[in-house]
């Protein structure tokens, strides 16, 4: 019996820890992971991070949009000696599985999750069922400001803390020219907008137009924008945006192309 992805060569752009689940899902259906991690990920602290750490019992609710969020910021608690205890009396939002599983990591539950992964959906149902005083929203570098501008548009009092940065992998330069020569690969898969642009910032001149036709699958509709407006001209999203989702649509797609 032939398996949906076999043979398939799969171009997987995330970390390598990030990477290890959805490479064993390509490989249980047949097809061969290309782990090429574009991004890497560097802790950001400032004077004002640690003021705002230092104040936690200003806020009665904590925002997580990422797992990346939550383990920068359980390490800024370490380096700045603050115990995770002061963390007791705050209510925490989550969006996304990950970000759950990364809160759980740290005996953290969260009171509050959105129907979808979706950063859109989530100050309309958040505000439907809650009424925080203040809120403190954790983030990266580059997260999108959708959550910050529905709390001003909704005169919700927040404090945004950046505990990460997201940064191009320079050191994946080289093992990414040598994939995009050798003209192998089927499918070109990104999990965010910067990884989009981290392709094309590594991939550099070893782009060529066959690549911009090779299949590309995105975890959301964000990157799928991203992926539009680089030029691609074949984009998939999954119904559901996490990683095994995209594993599903991908099996979903090659299954009706046969």
């Amino acid at each position: 019996m032939t398996l949906p992805l076999e043979g398939k060569r799969i171009l997987i752009t995330r970390g390598k820890k990030q990477s290890a689940s959805i490479s064993r899902k390509i490989q249980q259906n047949g097809g061969i992971p290309v782990a090429v991690p574009l991004l890497a990920f560097e802790p950001f602290r400032d004077s004002n991070n640690q003021n705002i750490l230092q104040s936690l019992d200003e806020y009665d609710w904590i925002v997580f949009t990422s797992a990346n969020g939550v383990k920068f910021f359980f390490e800024s608690l370490t380096f700045y000696n603050i115990s995770p205890e002061a963390l007791s009396h705050i209510k925490v939002a989550s969006i996304g599985s990950k970000t759950t599983e990364a809160l759980a990591s740290f005996q953290v539950s969260a009171d509050f999750q959105p129907g979808t992964f979706q950063a859109d959906v989530f100050g309309p149902e958040f505000l439907q069922r809650h009424h925080p005083d203040h809120v403190l929203f954790v983030r990266g570098n580059l997260s999108r400001p959708v959550i910050p501008e529905f709390f001003k548009k909704n005169s919700v009092s927040y404090t945004p803390i950046t505990v990460y940065r997201t940064v191009v992998n320079i050191k994946a330069r080289d093992l990414l020219q040598q994939e995009l020569k050798k003209e192998q690969l089927d499918v070109l898969t990104f999990a965010s907008p910067s990884a989009v642009d981290a392709f094309f910032e590594l991939g550099d001149s070893f782009i060529t137009e066959m690549h911009l036709h090779t299949l590309c699958l995105c975890i959301g509709p964000t990157t799928k924008e991203k992926a539009a407006e680089r030029g691609f001209k074949k984009i998939l999203i999954p119904d559901e945006y996490i990683a095994s989702g995209m594993i599903q649509k991908l099996v979903q797609y090659f299954q009706e192309e046969g």
